[in-house]
């Protein structure tokens, strides 16, 4: 089979979150922190309207806002509170702030300066303000007035609910995660030519919902919510921050993620009971903890100091895709289908690699590999896959093995609907 073309639906949206009165820091950088009384006052300005010139026509702009405010207050105890104002102008970077949390799309020298080197390729920026304590008191969004915007999932726009549901997690302290499914990855994808076949990605993720929780908890009162597990990892060399994520031990299904100190301290909250297996990914190198970690019974549990187990890294296909079109974002699946997905990468590995994904509802027919000639160095293998309908919703890792028994994985490369 030979396909010639290739088509990328990523288009990166950077999204920055500055401390104010505390030194400017990245997203990254700032978590931890939140709003003291979980109420978040947000003013809007006359300048988020439908008939803005980059807003397509018919978009209900306010609408959109209303429903990603919506999914925050739905999962976690937080409540925001919105007036509309004739206000375009926020505090600056650097300053303390003013106190008044504004959402705007102006057209000032001081914002386009602020998207100048992104161009049309950047859907926003959130600045938040925070105390010493941690304690956030302001949020700023700006929307790229050079940026495209639709509710319909039109081509070349950013879509309104996921760049409003991804901000107000910046506004309520989360930080970005390394997760292609998970509403706070740290990049957001233009609508792309699959049109209604990849529907804009709106809804939040469980590892969404759990970092929120770890912050503000839960208005439900069903009491599963919510668990916390501490640990270490002890590796033979130290200095480098791993990457830590949860699985649910019947499923595989992805439930969060966080990362390691440098000497492997790591903390993950906001977890519903359950049982769960947990895995690392450090330095290219993929491994797992011993046993698994039951939270039916318990509001938190502890790991003990231990040494890791790990596998031989190996090099990890950078794409996916269905119907012969890649990206570096997570490929979306229905309930009770079958595709064929697409790997690709610059490596020739690729090709030697079998796809595996956890749990009794994905599986991948290794009969059905197909090598795929897309020329320019890049290297694809496409195989059957198979979703059970009665699958979780969520994001479901990829592992891949090599010939010689080596193993890497994909995060979340998988989103089930």
């Amino acid at each position: 089979m030979r396909l010639t073309v290739l088509l990328s639906l990523l288009m990166l949206s950077t999204t920055l979150v500055y401390g104010g009165s505390v030194g400017a820091l990245s997203g990254d950088e700032a978590s931890g922190v939140k709003w003291k009384n979980s109420t978040v006052k947000i003013a809007v300005s006359t300048t988020i309207d439908d008939s803005a010139p980059n807003i397509k026509n018919g978009s209900r702009i306010r609408e959109a806002l209303f429903r990603s405010i919506l999914r925050w207050e739905a999962v976690a105890d937080v409540r925001f509170i919105t007036e509309y104002v004739e206000r375009e102008t926020t505090s600056t970077k650097g300053n303390s702030g003013d106190g008044i949390s504004l959402i705007t799309m102006s057209s000032l020298p001081e914002f386009v300066q602020l998207f100048g080197k992104s161009g049309s390729r950047e859907a926003a920026r959130t600045r938040v303000y925070f105390d010493k304590r941690g304690n956030i008191y302001e949020a700023d969004i700006f929307l790229n007035p050079f940026a495209l915007f639709s509710t319909d999932g039109s081509y070349g726009t950013f879509d309104l609910e996921s760049v409003f549901t991804h901000e107000l997690g910046h506004v309520l302290g989360l930080r970005h995660n390394h997760i292609p499914s998970s509403m706070m990855f740290d990049a957001v994808s233009e609508n792309g030519p699959l049109g209604p076949l990849a529907p804009p990605r709106r809804d939040l993720l469980s590892a969404d919902i759990a970092a929120v929780r770890s912050l503000y908890g839960t208005i439900s009162e069903d009491g599963e919510c919510c668990a916390a597990v501490s640990g270490r990892l002890l590796f033979t060399g130290k200095g480098t921050k791993a990457g830590v994520f949860v699985e649910e031990f019947e499923t595989g299904r992805l439930i969060a993620v966080t990362e390691s100190s440098t000497d492997g301290k790591f903390d993950i909250a906001g977890l519903s009971d359950g049982i769960y297996n947990l895995f690392w990914l450090r330095d290219g190198t993929f491994g797992y903890i011993d046993g698994y970690v039951d939270l039916t019974r318990t509001n938190g549990t502890i790991i003990e100091t231990q040494r890791v187990r790990s596998f031989e890294p190996i090099y990890v296909p950078t794409f996916i895709g269905i119907y012969g079109i890649l990206s570096e974002s997570a490929v979306s699946l229905r309930k009770g289908e079958q595709y064929r997905v697409f790997f690709g990468g610059q490596d020739a590995a690729v090709e030697s690699m079998t796809p595996l994904v956890r749990g009794p509802f994905i599986t991948i027919d290794a009969s059905t590999k197909q090598v795929e000639n897309y020329g320019r160095g890049l290297f694809v293998t496409s195989f059957i896959l198979k979703v059970d309908a009665d699958a979780p919703s969520g994001a479901y890792s990829v592992m891949f093995i090599s010939e010689d028994g080596r193993t890497g994985i994909s995060l979340g490369a998988i989103d089930i609907r």
